[in-house]
């Protein structure tokens, strides 16, 4: 009975300092921070130093400095990873290199750093890059050029040649083209109403037209197909913000006396790909925001 003793207390005590499958690598605790699913552009430098500088000279010229990645997290642990190419065969980090932070090629993977703190909506990420539309030859330095005319191989990065940012760059611009189409609705006191939001490539903005009014929306003149609600990008590829109009109205009985424009901000950081939240200019989190939520209705 003793000896069976010792052997369960040894048992218990080698699967005490066992490490956990489910561990964290050092790559993920750099790139996973946040808690649930979602999507994490990040960079590393191929040339010191070894934290990112964007807007240099050698970053503008798209010259091999840093290099981008996109890395899908789940609840801390990278399930999935995207790099450049073709989307038939993007370059990806295998599940070793991304345990060992070493690139079987050469070079670190555990030195990725999240280029911002935004949570990417995996699912909008996947379908932008799903499309032809993002750079389908991705890291090529002259467009008018083939990559063997070049002199380089597309899928080996050397210094001096392509940091292959353009393609990420390119994704992100997209992304925030897509996440707000679809339908939106809003509580604002006792009105309730609805928007349908749309890309409008021409004028390059978000659109948004009445679907549904609420009471008080209808009681001031309002009507169904109305464009009230104009959303605008700024420099979506990189540092990105979104300003919004939004049409107001005064009236008595279903008719218009007077209409005026509102500005407002949309706060990227907490908003994502089920709630829109608008607030005055420069009035983050502060009071007079407006929520919007998805709704299939």
């Amino acid at each position: 009975m003793k000896s069976i003793t010792k052997i369960v207390v040894i048992a218990t005590i080698f699967s005490f300092f066992t490490p956990s499958v489910n561990a964290q690598s050092l790559t993920e605790r750099n790139i996973c921070k946040q808690s649930g699913e979602y999507a994490v552009f990040a960079n590393h430098h191929y040339i010191s130093p070894t934290t990112p500088r964007q807007g240099t000279i050698t970053d503008k010229a798209n010259i091999q400095g840093a290099h981008e990645h996109i890395f899908f997290c789940n609840n801390g642990k990278i399930v999935d990873n995207v790099g450049f190419k073709l989307p038939s065969n993007r370059f990806t980090y295998s599940s070793s290199e991304i345990t060992s932070g070493k690139a079987n090629r050469g070079g670190r993977v555990d030195d990725f750093i999240p280029i911002d703190n935004i949570r990417y909506d995996s699912g909008v990420i996947r379908s932008v890059l799903s499309g032809s539309v993002v750079l389908p030859e991705s890291c090529k330095l002259d467009d008018s050029l083939s990559t063997e005319q070049q002199g380089f191989d597309d899928g080996v990065y050397t210094p001096l040649v392509n940091n292959c940012q353009g393609w990420t760059a390119r994704a992100r611009e997209f992304y925030w083209k897509r996440i707000f189409v679809g339908t939106w609705k809003a509580q604002i006191s006792d009105n309730q109403y609805q928007i349908q939001v749309t890309w409008n490539t021409n004028s390059n903005r978000y659109e948004g037209v009445l679907v549904k009014l609420g009471d008080a929306s209808q009681y001031v003149g309002f009507s169904v197909g109305e464009l009230v609600w104009i959303g605008n990008l700024t420099d979506p590829s990189n540092n990105v913000k979104m300003t919004v109009k939004q049409t107001y109205r005064s009236g008595k009985d279903g008719h218009s006396t007077g209409s005026t424009s509102s500005n407002g901000v949309v706060d990227l950081q907490r908003s994502n790909f089920n709630i829109l939240i608008m607030s005055p200019p420069n009035r983050l989190g502060e009071a007079g925001e407006t929520v919007f939520k998805r709704t299939s209705d």
